[in-house]
């Protein structure tokens, strides 16, 4: 049985085209960065030939550049649940139902977080195409994805935690960027 908060809340923002377009957006970035950092260690060596030891510097290049993304992107998407229910004043509403206030918590924190792994799962052909050039193996691309979901969830729950305490959405991302 799925949380009825996450339900609703993934049926009205998969159906929103600002999700579409900031995924869209976020892998494009990636792809670009990565095709730029392929074709410069292609194209400008000596020989115009490749070394894939030197693709452990895309990896990691591209690694934290989607750290520092997920890490901008979080905030934007869960400081403001709780604190945009009371803006909306549909809180009471929330509140008034049979769910309980942890359940409440825990389905708007689910669905900040479903449409954050999106984007981390939806990076991950950008990667195994490092794979593919060498220099890294399966095994870190699995491992760097599980690392980006755990500080992904990580922050997520700060942000969470700042949007039940203060009232405004400004202020909850404020102090979750601050943290």
């Amino acid at each position: 049985m799925i949380n009825p908060v996450l339900r609703r809340e993934a049926k009205t923002t998969l159906r929103n085209w600002k999700i579409f377009y900031a995924v869209a957006g976020y892998v494009l970035i990636v792809t670009i960065v990565a095709a730029i950092a392929i074709w410069q260690l292609m194209y400008n060596s000596y020989n115009a030939s490749f070394d894939p030891a030197s693709m452990i510097n895309v990896y990691i290049g591209l690694t934290v550049l989607q750290l520092v993304l997920v890490l901008l992107m979080t905030p934007a998407f869960t400081a403001g649940s709780i604190s945009g229910e009371r803006e909306r004043q549909t809180l009471d509403l929330l509140l008034v139902t049979k769910m309980s206030p942890l359940s409440i918590v825990i389905g708007k924190f689910l669905s900040g977080l479903s449409l954050i792994a999106l984007t981390i799962i939806s990076t991950m052909p950008i990667f195994a195409l490092i794979m593919y050039f060498g220099g890294t193996s399966i095994s870190y691309i699995f491992a760097v994805t599980a690392y980006m979901l755990l500080i992904c969830g990580a922050f997520g729950a700060i942000s969470i935690f700042f949007s039940t305490v203060f009232k405004k959405t400004v202020t909850s991302m404020v102090f979750t960027y601050i943290c």
